[in-house]
């Protein structure tokens, strides 16, 4: 979860995999998040954008139920492939 603080990823992201019931959950809610290349959901991952700042500058993937939810409310811009 980003709440106020900001992460900047190079080259790519990847979340989710593995085996089982485990998911991974991406928050960003009033923080930034900005991926320099591409980003990949996997397997139920999911990317919960409330506010902030969210840049991914390559593709976004999302397999076997990758998910991007954006929350209602607010002025939001969802930034993917430059």
């Amino acid at each position: 979860m980003f709440s106020g603080a900001s992460l900047y990823v190079n080259q790519f992201l990847n979340a989710g995999g593995g085996t089982g019931t485990n998911t991974t959950l991406v928050n960003v809610a009033s923080g930034t998040l900005t991926v320099a290349g591409s980003t990949t959901l996997l397997r139920g991952a999911e990317l919960d954008y409330g506010s902030g700042s969210l840049l991914i500058t390559g593709l976004l993937s999302m397999q076997d139920n990758g998910k991007v939810f954006v929350t209602s409310g607010g002025s939001k811009v969802l930034r993917v492939g430059g």
